[in-house]
């Protein structure tokens, strides 16, 4: 556990046993939390496997999830594409360039495509998270999707944009059971034109993801050989170092517990535009507090 680096204004102190005192009250990192960093990459994994750095697609989709091992909670926090963090650099020949502040989902192209690049995004989200440890990793390319949704029996939303352009069922409002591609073409689509795409775009990946744990989780407790099924099929469109005994071990703690439906929040910030792109400016107090309230516990005294 590094320092929580408590940003400027913030009513906050770190203790020398460790813990923060935070609005005048004591806590401390949630030792049974499992922090698992999952992804949404742009590039299929077959094109990016033999990329030169800089060229391995972006981390379209970043969502930090944790499960508390004891109580079986499923917290998931999204972060935008575009917020703006501390990114490693590294050159063509994979040697350390230095230290850049840009988009989040850059820090994935800065890598192999494969394991480096997940690592390289985990260290930028542990940085934005004043230091909290990432315990494992998950990137799959959009590609993979629609075999997973269908594992579930496809995933039903209220259409929260209109995407009839892309898919004429996909009118503002109406309730779609998304099936095979549709479900891509729902979490995926954007306006780049708009400032505020990507924020929309998100709200539907939160409903999206939402929706599919739901079903997975439903689906688990009635016939377990669905996580296995789950794996497998995901296989060749993931990075991970999570194994098949990991996700059942977690998956199971949350089924046990009841908790089927995660309790989903955000990075806070506003997005701004840059000189070129949309930049995501993360507000670092409220950042704080949503890290005390998920990754702490209060101590009674």
């Amino acid at each position: 556990q590094e320092d929580a680096g408590i940003p400027d204004g913030v009513d906050a102190q770190e203790q020398d046993d460790g813990s923060i005192m935070y609005q005048g009250k004591k806590y401390w990192y949630n030792k049974n939390l499992v922090t698992v960093l999952c992804m949404g990459i742009d590039k299929s994994a077959s094109e990016s496997s033999d990329q030169s750095i800089g060229e391995n697609g972006q981390a379209d989709a970043i969502f930090l999830t944790l499960i508390d091992t004891a109580t079986g909670k499923m917290s998931i926090i999204n972060i935008s594409r575009e917020a703006m963090a501390d990114v490693e650099l590294y050159n063509t020949a994979g040697e350390y360039a230095g230290v850049e502040n840009m988009q989040i989902c850059l820090a994935y192209a800065y890598g192999d495509g494969h394991e480096s690049s997940c690592l390289n995004v985990a260290r930028s989200v542990s940085r934005l998270f004043n230091g909290i440890p990432i315990n494992a990793y998950f990137a799959m390319d959009y590609t993979g999707v629609p075999t997973l949704n269908d594992d579930v029996g496809g995933v039903s939303v209220q259409v929260l944009e209109d995407l009839s352009a892309k898919d004429p069922a996909l009118t503002y409002g109406s309730w779609v059971t998304l099936k095979g591609e549709q479900s891509v073409t729902y979490i995926r689509s954007r306006d780049t034109a708009l400032l505020e795409s990507n924020n929309t775009r998100m709200d539907r990946q939160k409903q999206y993801l939402t929706g599919f744990l739901q079903n997975a989780f439903g689906g688990i407790k009635s016939n377990p050989t669905l996580i296995p099924t789950l794996y497998s099929d995901a296989t060749d469109y993931m990075v991970t170092d999570i194994s098949l005994a990991d996700l059942t071990y977690l998956a199971s703690q949350v089924v046990q517990h009841g908790y089927a439906t995660p309790e989903m929040s955000s990075v806070p910030g506003t997005v701004v535009q840059g000189d070129v792109y949309a930049e995501y400016q993360v507000d670092k107090a409220a950042l704080f507090d949503l890290i005390i309230k998920n990754f702490y516990v209060q101590t009674k005294n």
